[in-house]
């Protein structure tokens, strides 16, 4: 009898187990259904249509008679097919100050024609394809160069009827995506018509000269000469440099011992007052970072770092002209500086919509001794997506998050703090992300060890599991504190990964629980029938 019962117990709690799994499962998959789409009454998943483009790329595929030209005879026809292919061309338009891109432009055809684009990417002399990606389509009309075009030389190839095959000529891009010769190192003094006075050595060259990539508004005369007239920047040289038997020195003249960087440092204005710029091409919605050095002349010099648009200045542009307005919200930062040493500064920028080259400039608000033309020394200046390098005797810290098991756009802004201490002082903390941004960056930071603790949140219906972190190179730990040594002139770097899993939910409709809730309903269940079961069963031995 006792065997049997064992036998019988056994069965029920074999059956009851796997109606609890069955149970699991449901729920498990009720949580999967709630991230696909599906057609009510069917279980096909709702997948998105196929784009003009995908059709457009199959017919190519599929129509290996149509024949291409090679870009130097322009055009050829399909055999047999009537076309008039001489009169078909296409030229670029520049739209990259109003749109970032650049824009086919056909001639010959009708409204009827069928018109495929696709543009080129000139690589080591070689024409390629541009490759679409998730964010970038190389078969529509106009191409975004804005986004990563800088420097690089373009044409478009243009396919009318499936027969006839055109290109453009070939179209560079000017424009630089970060600032050039920052720490202004050419022209070099000793090369280019050198100036002399109290053995100090400088040059003042024109707009345009090679290799100088800065611009001034301010048109005046050239030293020691009143009659020759041009847009003249003034660059020193900041080294012991020697010129004959004459060592260079720049204190006398310039009350400063050496360059800030390298050799060689600039004065903001050569000869009268003006705007000191570089364009520089932007995406909007990237976050910029700049940086510079600064010093006063004969005294505390006062200058204004200011980023604008370009699309609204005229070629007579010229902020200094009309006073300063530290209100114009263009404004980044209003810098006074003494004379004899280099202060470094530093901020970051936001591209606002619709801004595609991006003006970063300089203008004079006060001189020591009165005259705007004199004072405001410049060095070592950047202005990119990059983080600026250290000045001398300084580091950088960079903290980037990134998390798994939980798609990054489901988490809200200043989701994860982090406390930065040297020592026991807490110098700061930062949030992430900031407007899509998942690092921030403590700069020209004194060096030594400085350590970094998350103070990290759970996100909606995800459990944290665990929260990893790397610094630099160096191998992979778990925890939420990470000691970090910043280096002189070098960027110190810690990565924090956080690992999520998403909580076991019910259906909609149904309280949500968690899953060890589950475990522990089913089981009470489970223990509650066993224990009916052999109730019953003594009773009936009883009787």
């Amino acid at each position: 009898m006792r065997r049997k019962l064992r036998r019988h117990l056994a069965f029920l709690m074999a059956v009851l187990m796997m109606l609890s799994l069955m149970g699991v499962q449901v729920l498990a998959e009720g949580v999967q259904v709630e991230a696909v789409q599906t057609t009510e009454g069917t279980d096909c998943t709702v997948l998105p249509e196929e784009t003009d483009a995908e059709e457009t790329s199959q017919s190519e595929m599929q129509k290996p008679d149509a024949k291409e030209s090679s870009p130097e005879s322009g055009v050829v026809t399909e055999e047999g097919k009537s076309t008039d292919s001489e009169k078909i061309s296409v030229a670029l338009k520049d739209e990259i100050l109003t749109k970032g891109s650049l824009t086919a432009e056909v001639s010959g055809t009708t409204e009827s024609d069928q018109i495929a684009y696709q543009w080129q990417v000139s690589e080591n002399g070689q024409w390629k394809d541009i490759e679409d990606t998730a964010t970038v389509d190389s078969r529509k009309q106009s191409y975004e160069v804005a986004r990563d075009g800088a420097q690089k030389t373009f044409r478009v190839k243009v396919t009318v009827n499936e027969a006839v095959t055109v290109y453009s000529s070939e179209y560079k891009v000017n424009y630089y995506d970060k600032l050039q010769n920052g720490s202004f190192e050419t022209p070099k003094v000793c090369d280019a018509g050198t100036l002399t006075y109290k053995n100090a050595h400088f040059i003042q060259v024109a707009n345009g000269t090679n290799d100088l990539y800065w611009k001034t508004t301010a048109k005046g005369a050239y030293f020691g000469s009143g009659t020759q007239r041009d847009y003249y920047i003034e660059i020193a040289d900041g080294s012991r440099s020697y010129y004959g038997n004459t060592v260079n020195d720049p204190k006398p003249v310039y009350n400063i011992s050496s360059a800030a960087q390298g050799n060689q440092f600039a004065e903001l204005n050569c000869e009268e007052p003006g705007a000191l710029y570089q364009d520089v091409l932007t995406e909007p919605g990237t976050v910029l970072h700049w940086g510079l050095e600064h010093a006063g002349r004969w005294g505390t010099d006062t200058m204004a770092v200011i980023i604008s648009d370009t699309k609204s200045m005229s070629s007579d542009w010229n902020p200094a002209g009309s006073g300063f307005d530290q209100s114009n919200p263009d404004v980044q930062a209003v810098l006074s500086d003494k004379t004899g040493k280099w202060t470094y500064h530093y901020g970051d920028y936001t591209v606002p919509a619709g801004q595609y080259v991006t003006r970063f400039y300089f203008v004079a608000v006060a001189a020591a001794n009165g005259n705007l033309s004199n004072g405001n020394l410049l060095d070592n200046i950047s202005f990119g997506k990059d983080l600026p390098n250290p000045p001398a005797k300084t580091g950088n810290l960079i903290i980037t998050k990134q998390v798994e098991g939980i798609a990054a756009s489901q988490i809200p802004d200043e989701s994860f703090t982090f406390q930065i201490k040297r020592g026991e002082e807490v110098i700061e903390e930062v949030q992430i992300p900031q407007n899509g941004q998942w690092s921030a960056s403590l700069q020209a930071v004194e060096p030594g060890e400085y350590t970094v603790t998350e103070i990290a949140q759970e996100q909606n219906n995800y459990r944290l599991e665990h929260t990893f972190y790397l610094v630099g190179q160096e191998s992979q730990a778990e925890g939420m504190t990470a000691r970090i040594d910043v280096t002189k002139e070098q960027t110190a770097t810690v990565t924090y990964t956080n690992q999520y899993q998403p909580l076991m939910v019910v259906p909609t409709g149904v309280e949500n629980r968690m899953f060890p809730t589950i475990l522990m309903e089913t089981a009470g269940i489970t223990g509650g029938a066993v224990f009916l079961f052999l109730r019953r069963k003594r009773k009936e031995k009883d009787s």
